[in-house]
Protein backbone atom coordinates (compact mmCIF):
# COMPACT_ATOMS: atom_id res chain seq x y z
CA UNK A 1 0.00 0.00 0.00
CA UNK A 2 1.32 3.44 -1.08
CA UNK A 3 0.06 6.55 1.06
CA UNK A 4 0.89 10.28 -0.04
CA UNK A 5 1.14 13.02 2.56
CA UNK A 6 1.14 16.53 1.74
CA UNK A 7 2.55 18.90 4.66
CA UNK A 8 3.41 22.10 4.92
CA UNK A 9 6.78 23.65 7.24
CA UNK A 10 4.84 25.82 9.84
CA UNK A 11 6.42 28.86 11.71
CA UNK A 12 7.57 27.12 14.51
CA UNK A 13 8.95 24.11 12.58
CA UNK A 14 10.91 26.34 9.94
CA UNK A 15 14.21 26.11 11.61
CA UNK A 16 14.23 22.11 11.54
CA UNK A 17 16.60 20.15 8.80
CA UNK A 18 15.23 17.92 6.43
CA UNK A 19 17.16 14.86 8.24
CA UNK A 20 16.08 15.82 11.62
CA UNK A 21 12.01 16.03 10.14
CA UNK A 22 12.37 12.51 8.58
CA UNK A 23 13.66 11.29 12.18
CA UNK A 24 10.63 12.66 13.65
CA UNK A 25 8.39 11.66 11.34
CA UNK A 26 9.97 7.79 11.40
CA UNK A 27 9.58 8.22 15.30
CA UNK A 28 5.81 9.07 14.59
CA UNK A 29 4.94 6.49 12.59
CA UNK A 30 6.33 3.72 14.96
CA UNK A 31 5.15 5.14 18.08
CA UNK A 32 1.68 5.60 16.36
CA UNK A 33 2.01 1.84 15.52
CA UNK A 34 1.70 2.48 12.14
CA UNK A 35 2.80 -0.82 9.75
CA UNK A 36 5.39 0.16 7.18
CA UNK A 37 8.06 -1.83 5.23
CA UNK A 38 11.47 -1.98 6.24
CA UNK A 39 14.37 -3.21 4.47
CA UNK A 40 16.10 -6.16 4.14
CA UNK A 41 19.19 -6.19 5.74
CA UNK A 42 21.56 -5.87 9.29
CA UNK A 43 19.83 -2.80 10.29
CA UNK A 44 16.32 -2.62 8.42
CA UNK A 45 15.00 0.57 8.61
CA UNK A 46 11.76 2.45 7.63
CA UNK A 47 11.41 2.66 3.53
CA UNK A 48 10.58 6.05 3.35
CA UNK A 49 10.56 7.92 0.89
CA UNK A 50 10.44 12.18 0.88
CA UNK A 51 10.46 15.03 -1.56
CA UNK A 52 12.91 17.59 -1.94
CA UNK A 53 14.01 19.59 0.96
CA UNK A 54 11.49 22.60 1.75
CA UNK A 55 13.35 25.70 1.23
Amino acid sequence: MRIVVKYTIGEKVKYISHLDFMRAVQRALRRAEIPVAYSKGFNPHPRLSFASALA
